[in-house]
This record gives structure tokens, C-alpha cells and sequence, in this order.
């Protein structure tokens, strides 16, 4: 495990107020995004314009969302459910459920087109899915609330992150396992790349930081920290990160801090 990253970056910036949506993912060509609504189970349907184009009903405590490849459907993660459900994007029917996948969380396709990755956050473990048939493929066993997962784009490698254990860890999807754990901040979430695929961008909620890991060494090699003025620590709490596609800057959404951080990632 590595403990402390080599280098460190405070972020201080003006501020600007925004809404924090959750999960939702953009519709190719369709001019539409949908937003996941977990107490309400539902899905809302926004245009560009962010105008409300429709809201329906879906399975229980709606959580992550990723449109198939061909972006006809879309994976839904049914928290309550232990279930992974997949909707046609225009009649928005349920087309098929994959059952018994505890608790889901979030997930991440694999660039074959044939398998996900699903976090069971209650049962601490990663679940490898065969998302023709629902079969379960493999279970890599995590620390306790594992949550962010993503496929690094060719498909060698999953990460995953443990909200209670503060690390990260590395699968190895073709041999079916961890081949290494790496020490974050506290309460790890979400994860970016960028574009290059060199580096993987981690959040650490309770601390406040993103923490950067070298995706060829699996090292950490830096962290950015984050206090908006007249903030204090525990008011910040970084959760969703994205990168641009160009790489030359990350959005972080600070959480209750009701701030959003722009990064030059160089």
C-alpha cells in the first residue's frame, strides 16, 4: 500500500452555487439525459435545455445508469431490488432483469461489450455479470461498501473503490482477481480517467481530496485538496468527478460544500 503521495495540490477558487443531480448519463443523439431518483423510483427524462420531458416509474431505489453500447437501452442498478434491470430507451419498457445481484450500486461495461461490473455495496464484494444471459461470472471480494467502479478502456483492468476501508482495488478481470490495494483518502466514491489513460482520479469524500494514481505503476503520485474560502474541512465533500475529453481540466463536485471545483490537470 502506498500511504502518501509524492506530491499534493491545495485548490483555492471562487465560488459559484450549484445543484448536485445524481446518477445520470446522456442519450446518444437523442437531445436527452436521464436522471436516476432513488426515493421516488423513478427516472426523469431532461433535453438539452434541461427542461423536464418526462418522469417513469422504474424498479426499486434506482441507483447507477449506463446506456448499452448500441444506446438503445440502458442498465439500471435496483439497489432494493438486488437486480440490474435493462429498459428500452424509447418505449422506456423493461426489456430484462439480471436477479440475485445484492444491493448494486454502481457499474462499469467492459469494452467487449459482454460483461459488467457491479459494486454490491452491503455485501462487500465486485459482481462480473454476462449481460446476455444475467449470469453472474465472478465475485472478487472487497472491503466493506465498495461503491465507484470503472474499466480502464482495454478492459485489463477494474478498479474499485471501498467507501470503509479507504482503498482502492485493483481486479484483474481475466485471471478473476485483486491484485492489489491501494491506500486513499478517507471514504473513497467515484473515479475518472483521463483520456490518455494514464492516470485514475479518485474522490475522497470525508477528506476532502482527490487522490491521482499512476494507472502503469498502480502508485499514488499526487492528491488535490480541496477548502473553499470561509468553508470549513467537514463542509467539503468531494464526490463526482469528470474529466474533459481534450484532459485539460476535471470538474469536482464538492457535495454539501454546494460547490463545484475546476482543476487544470496538467
Amino acid at each position: 500500500m502506498n500511504l502518501a503521495p509524492s506530491k499534493a495540490v491545495v485548490v483555492v477558487f471562487c465560488a459559484t452555487a450549484i445543484f448536485i443531480a445524481p446518477h445520470f448519463a446522456e442519450a446518444k443523439n437523442s437531445g436527452q439525459i436521464f436522471v436516476t431518483n432513488e426515493k421516488s423510483s423513478t427516472i426523469t427524462v431532461l433535453n438539452l435545455k434541461h427542461e423536464v420531458v418526462e418522469t417513469f416509474a422504474v424498479c426499486s431505489r434506482p441507483r447507477g445508469i449506463k446506456f448499452t453500447a448500441d444506446h438503445n437501452g440502458f442498465f439500471l442498478a435496483c439497489g432494493d431490488d438486488d437486480t440490474i434491470a435493462v429498459y428500452d430507451i424509447n418505449t422506456r419498457k423493461l426489456l430484462k432483469r439480471f436477479r440475485d445481484i445484492p444491493d448494486p450500486e454502481t457499474f462499469d461495461l467492459h469494452p467487449d461489450g459482454k460483461r459488467l461490473f457491479a459494486s454490491n455495496e452491503n455485501d462487500a464484494f465486485v459482481s462480473e455479470i454476462n449481460v446476455e444471459t444475467g449470469e453472474t461470472l465472478a465475485k472478487f471480494d472487497t472491503g466493506e461498501e465498495p461503491e465507484g467502479i470503472l474499466v480502464t478502456p482495454d478492459g485489463k483492468l477494474v478498479f474499485a473503490t471501498s467507501e470503509s476501508a479507504n482503498v482502492v482495488h485493483v481486479l484483474d478481470p481475466e485471471k478473476g482477481t485483486v491484485i492489489k490495494t491501494l491506500l486513499v483518502g478517507t471514504r473513497p466514491r467515484r473515479f475518472a480517467i483521463t483520456p490518455n489513460g494514464k492516470e485514475l482520479w479518485v474522490s475522497a469524500e470525508v477528506s476532502g481530496i482527490v487522490d491521482i494514481i499512476d494507472i502503469a505503476t498502480l502508485t499514488n503520485i499526487a492528491r488535490v485538496v480541496f477548502l473553499p474560502p470561509g468553508m470549513r474541512h467537514e463542509q467539503v465533500t468531494p464526490v463526482d468527478v469528470l474529466i474533459t475529453k481534450d484532459g485539460t481540466k476535471a470538474y469536482v463536485a464538492l457535495g454539501r460544500a454546494d460547490h463545484v471545483a475546476v482543476i487544470d490537470v496538467k
